[in-house]
C-alpha cells in the first residue's frame, strides 16, 4: 500500500494528525501493528477485483490514544490514477457501550447468584452459631477452648454479617445503585484499627503457609476511627491471601534463597486526622494489564 494522496479533515481529526502529518504517509502507520496481516489481506482482495465486507481495527492516535474503527475500502481512479479509497469509520463509543452493558448484565447475574448463595450460607450458620453458642456456655473464657471458641463465634458472626451485606447488595441497595457514593459511618461507633488487624492476623495465619513470614507493624499512636470493622477486615483477609498466593507463586521458581514474606502496617496519625493501612509483599508483584482493572466489580485472576 502506497502512500496517502488525499484525505479529508474527518481523517485527520480521527488519528490526531496534521495534513503534512499524512499525505505521502501509508494508512498502516496508525493501524495497531497486530491488525496489519488482516488490513494487508483484506486489500490484496480489493486490488484483486473483490468486495469484501469491512473490517473492525484498530487505531492509534498520534497521542498514543486507541480507536476502535469500522475499516473499508474500494478501487478508484484519483487524478488519473489507479488508487483505492478507504474509509475509517470510529465506533469506539459503540464498542464502549456495548462492553457497559455486558458488564451490567454479569453483575445482575452475580447479585442474583449472590443473594442465593447468602440466604442459604445464613441458615447454615444459624446452626453453627448456636452450637457455638452451647460450648460457650460449658467452657470458661480463660481456658484455651473457651478461647478457641470465642475465636470461632466471633469469625462466625463477621460471616453471618457477610452474608446479611451480600443480601442487601442483591436486593438492590442503595450502596450497589451508586458504587461510588460512599459508605454510610455511625460518627459513635468508634473502633480500634489495630485490634481489628490483630483478628485478620490471627483469622488468616493459620490459612497461610508456615514458610510465609507475616509480620505486623503497629505504631504507638491510637489507630481509633468510625469505620466499620466487618469491612475493614473483609479488605485485609483478601489482600493477605492475595498476598499469600503472590509470595509462593515466586517461590516455586525463585529458588532457595527467596524468603516470602507479608507486612501489614497500621500507621495513625492524628495531628492531620488519616489512618493509613497497609499489605505489602515480596511475591510476583501485580501485571500492569491486571492493575487497571482491580477496581472492577467481580473482576477476578483466579481460576474456575
Amino acid at each position: 500500500m502506497e502512500g496517502i494522496l488525499y484525505a479529508n479533515e474527518a481523517f485527520g481529526t480521527l488519528v490526531g494528525a496534521q495534513w503534512e502529518q499524512i499525505l505521502g504517509h501509508r494508512p498502516m502507520e496508525w493501524v495497531n501493528f497486530d491488525d496489519h496481516p488482516e488490513v494487508v489481506r483484506y486489500c490484496d482482495l480489493v486490488e484483486a477485483g473483490d468486495s469484501p465486507s469491512h473490517l473492525v481495527v484498530r487505531l492509534l492516535r498520534e497521542d498514543g490514544a486507541p480507536v476502535t474503527a469500522i475499516f473499508a475500502a474500494a478501487r478508484v481512479t484519483f487524478d488519473g490514477r489507479e488508487a483505492m479509497c478507504a474509509q475509517f469509520i470510529d465506533i469506539s463509543e459503540e464498542v464502549r457501550l456495548r462492553e457497559v452493558a455486558a458488564r451490567a448484565r454479569e453483575t445482575d447475574l452475580a447479585l442474583a447468584v449472590a443473594g442465593g448463595v447468602a440466604h442459604d450460607f445464613n441458615n447454615i450458620l444459624t446452626g453453627v452459631l448456636g452450637y457455638l453458642d452451647f460450648a460457650a456456655a460449658e467452657l470458661s473464657e480463660d481456658s484455651p477452648e473457651g478461647r478457641y471458641v470465642a475465636a470461632a463465634r466471633l469469625a462466625a458472626r463477621r460471616a453471618a454479617n457477610l452474608a446479611q451485606a451480600l443480601l442487601g447488595f442483591s436486593r438492590g441497595s442503595a450502596a450497589m445503585e451508586d458504587p461510588d457514593r460512599p459508605p454510610v459511618i455511625d460518627p459513635t461507633h468508634v473502633v480500634d484499627a489495630k485490634d481489628v488487624v490483630r483478628e485478620t492476623f490471627a483469622i488468616t495465619r493459620a490459612a497461610i503457609d508456615r514458610r510465609v513470614a507475616m509480620i505486623t507493624h503497629e505504631g504507638e499512636e491510637p489507630a481509633h476511627a468510625a469505620i466499620p470493622a466487618d469491612s475493614l477486615l473483609r479488605v485485609l483477609v483478601n489482600l493477605l491471601v492475595n498476598s499469600r498466593d503472590a509470595v509462593l507463586e515466586r517461590a516455586e521458581v525463585a529458588g532457595s534463597a527467596y524468603r516470602p514474606q507479608i507486612d501489614l502496617t497500621v500507621l495513625a496519625r492524628p495531628m492531620l486526622g488519616t489512618l493509613e493501612i497497609s499489605v505489602t509483599d515480596n511475591g510476583t508483584g501485580i501485571p500492569t494489564d491486571v492493575a487497571a482493572r482491580i477496581f472492577e466489580p467481580y473482576f477476578t485472576t483466579k481460576s474456575a
